[in-house]
């Protein structure tokens, strides 16, 4: 990347746990001495399995949960060495979409309230009527019908609750969005309409996104780079067009397999995951993912490997990763789907266009006063 780096944490490490009633140490290191930079302008994918610890780095960089060890500079101003007050004024530079849409909007709340909460909190809009006009324009921009502030959350559906939420989170003219698994609640349709939405929000406003993900599908669609964690630790790191084409890592390998193939006669014979990661709290010597690789070695058992600078944009995590490099994953541009297919997708990607031009059309009428 070319940009200038706008988010960087070091060295993070976060551990949950400590003595257990039985006196014994059950600690789990979820973010284990991650380190990660973002640059400006870019959208940054972290992806892996449930558990993987993807969710919490993501609030280590927003400085929502305190990290055990590790810094977060946003601009270069260390985040762990700022007051309350100077953190808060910070905040409205860099905002996040939450995964459940409706549970991180307040039931007792309007919409146009819980829009309205930051402008007021940050100074943008002191007057009540400015800041009506700004969530109306806000709701406009996101799909949604100016008249829906009024409204409340439980009358929306999942697909809007989360419009709501991307409103919320540009309501401070932030410079960097960050998603907690911002589709993965939502049915398949609407997720496309969530795409392209934040893809228009991010060109209008020269955003720079970090979205948190397991749907690897969307996240070759949308991101720049990608950034692969396993058991706490960045496994692999590059641009999502290197990555998805010739995946270094044999864990990025699995994981790629794993995607279900649009035709049966696309199906790879590579080998996947068939079995649970191990314990987050015992996790093994040497390499973590040893236990469940198909190419381990006595090495791997014993030293952890460190991130290599493999290629110029590239970095991964593995003694052997160049002899396996060309072994694993079949590429996914390599997999043509039928001309039906084609067809087919084609057709309901029209139709996601034309309900995203729409917008606010796509609100169920009955639930508007």
């Amino acid at each position: 990347m070319t940009g200038e780096v706008i988010l960087e944490g070091a060295a993070l490490t976060k551990a949950f746990g400590g003595k257990t009633w039985l006196g014994k140490s059950s600690v789990i290191r979820a973010v284990d001495n991650v380190s990660v930079k973002v640059f400006e302008g870019e959208t940054l994918a972290i992806v892996g399995e449930s558990g993987c610890g993807k969710s919490t780095l993501a609030r280590l960089l927003l400085r929502l949960i305190e990290p055990t060890a590790g810094e977060v500079r946003f601009e270069g101003t260390e985040l762990s060495a700022l007051k309350p007050h100077a953190l808060r004024t910070l905040r409205r530079d860099m905002q996040m979409i939450f995964q459940d849409p409706f549970a991180s909007l307040n039931p007792s709340m309007t919409v146009g309230a819980s829009i309205a909460e930051p402008l007021a909190l940050h100074g943008i809009a002191p007057a009540r009527q400015a800041r009506r006009e700004k969530v109306r324009q806000l709701l406009v921009q996101v799909g949604l019908p100016p008249e829906a502030d009024a409204l409340f959350p439980h009358q929306f559906s999942g697909g809007q609750r989360q419009r709501i939420g991307i409103a919320r989170a540009l309501a401070s003219s932030p410079k960097l969005i960050l998603g907690d698994e911002p589709l993965s609640a939502l049915d398949v349709s609407v997720q496309a309409q969530i795409i392209n939405l934040l893809a228009d929000i991010k060109a209008r406003y020269s955003l720079t996104l970090v979205i948190v993900a397991h749907d690897l599908g969307m996240v070759r669609h949308m991101s720049d780079r990608v950034a692969v964690m396993y058991l706490g630790q960045i496994v692999e790191m590059g641009p999502a067009d290197e990555v998805f084409a010739a995946p270094l890592h044999p864990y990025t390998q699995a994981l790629l397999n794993s995607i279900p193939a649009a035709h049966p006669r696309f199906r790879s014979a590579a080998a996947r995951l068939t079995t649970e990661p191990p314990n987050p709290a015992s996790p093994p010597a040497g390499c973590r993912f040893h236990t469940r690789c198909p190419h381990a070695k006595a090495v791997c058992e014993e030293t952890a490997p460190a991130r290599d600078p493999a290629l110029p944009s590239r970095e991964v995590a593995c003694h052997f990763w160049k002899e396996i490099a060309n072994a694993g994953a079949t590429p996914l541009q390599d997999a043509e789907p039928s001309k039906n297919f084609r067809r087919r997708l084609d057709l309901f990607r029209s139709r996601s266009e034309r309900q995203s031009t729409t917008g606010y059309s796509l609100l169920d009428k009955a639930s508007m006063p």
